[in-house]
């Protein structure tokens, strides 16, 4: 899902948080200590109400609120009534007993609030207006801000809606808040340096949440300011240090061409070592590749991290000595026993010919390799130069012409095979 489509998606998110805060049941409040029985059985009446709502028989409970509402008066009762009748989705019903009641409580609070709900179901946004703008003279919380900014949303009318969060903002400086005012000014009012700018004053008084903070990387990306991603990402790692804002870092260098000071803070930071043992062999800086992997190798037991080993520890090495050879080929013979990858098979079987130290041994294990990828041009290339080195060189060239034909020479391996193995068929011709 884009993250477009995610924004969109929080309204519809938001309105459901606040619509189920303003219908939820709150106890209706206990006669005891502040008002007296108006009947005998008003007690007994209210909890029954309540263990018929708990038990989810809405109805039968609803009905119980309306004998207690006609009997006393109190709109305590009403508003617990109307209120089931929402849960049941019943708008009509509360439609009217809202009209009703509202009356002879025209101050109520929760009247209007419950109005405005049934109001924004039934599609009727003006009324919903009305009764918000009521509410919010009697209140001045910031939810009925928030509902009141939710409806001019709806209506598309986003200077109103933005005008009203924002002052639910005032009032309760929230995440949610904000970033609902940051996504109308960046979609809807082309205020993307306003949205961005709240975004950041708010990340900055009350801590750069995951929420906030990636909500603003997105609209840095938007604008193409990947400086502005990487700084919101830095203080997001600092904060958590989650290994995935970690991984974003170095990504984000990586976009910025500035490998160095990705593996920099990948050494720092040791959020991702497979991406930074990648990165190592991308630089051709095969001496730390080789002790990360073999570091890896040690941890998990995972063969790939030992053949990896080998073979940078092999290319890393400017000596490349009897004990060298050795090391590696035992480590890569320990692996292709159990892991025959055609990466591993291989290059032990180059090893092997190149070396002159077992010609025949390494051209099965070449064999072995092209018969999971028989199209490389790179293990074509070491069968021909296991067959130069056993003086098979008309066999030889015929598998050097398709390496050119797919490399060309511009490779200086190759171009050295070619030449050597040319040089063969000129000694049998003589």
């Amino acid at each position: 899902m884009s993250w477009r489509k995610k924004i969109i998606v929080t309204f519809g998110f938001v309105f459901t948080i606040f619509f189920l805060s303003s219908c939820s049941y709150k106890n209706v409040p206990s006669n005891s200590g502040c008002c007296p029985k108006l009947f005998e059985a008003e007690d007994r009446l209210i909890m029954t109400a309540l263990d018929l709502k708990s038990l989810g028989f809405y109805k039968d409970s609803a009905k119980i609120f309306s004998v207690l509402y006609r009997k006393t008066g109190r709109v305590e009762y009403k508003i617990e009534q109307i209120k089931l009748y929402l849960t049941m989705g019943r708008y009509e019903e509360a439609k009217k007993e809202i009209a009703d009641v509202l009356n002879e409580y025209p101050r109520n609070l929760q009247l209007l609030r419950l109005a405005a709900v049934v109001d924004f179901h039934k599609k009727d946004l003006n009324s919903a207006k009305k009764h918000l703008l009521q509410a919010v003279k009697l209140s001045n919380e910031a939810r009925d801000y928030e509902f009141l900014a939710m409806i001019y949303l709806a209506q598309k009318r986003y200077d109103m809606a933005l005008k009203y969060y924002q002052s639910a903002y005032a009032l309760q400086p929230s995440d949610k808040t904000v970033k609902q005012m940051a996504t109308i000014m960046f979609l809807y009012l082309n205020k993307k340096n306003d949205a961005i700018a709240y975004l950041e004053t708010h990340s900055r008084m009350y801590g750069c949440s995951k929420e906030i903070c990636d909500q603003l990387a997105a609209f840095y990306g938007e604008k193409n300011d990947i400086d502005g991603v990487l700084s919101v990402y830095k203080r997001v790692y600092e904060k958590f240090g989650e290994e995935e804002y970690a991984k974003k870092i170095a990504q984000i260098y990586l976009i910025k061409g500035d490998a160095q000071k990705a593996i920099d803070f990948l050494e720092q930071s040791r959020a991702d070592d497979d991406f930074l043992l990648d990165l190592y062999k991308s630089r051709q800086m095969f001496d730390k590749a080789a002790q990360l992997a073999l570091k890896l190798y040690n941890k998990t037991e995972d063969l790939d991290y030992l053949a990896q080993n080998a073979i940078y520890r092999f290319e890393a090495a400017k000596k490349k000595d009897e004990k060298l050879l050795k090391e590696v080929a035992e480590k890569l013979e320990k692996v292709i026993k159990i892991k025959k990858d055609a990466l591993y098979l291989n290059y032990l079987g180059y090893l092997y010919i190149d070396h002159d130290i077992d010609i025949k041994r390494g051209i099965e294990l070449v064999k072995e390799a092209l018969k999971q990828n028989p199209q490389s041009p790179y293990y074509i290339d070491s069968l021909a130069w296991g067959y130069y080195k056993l003086g098979r060189c008309r066999e030889a060239m015929e598998l050097m012409e398709k390496v050119i034909k797919k490399l060309g020479l511009k490779d200086e391996e190759v171009k050295l095979h070619h030449e050597k193995i040319k040089e063969c068929l000129k000694r049998m011709r003589k």
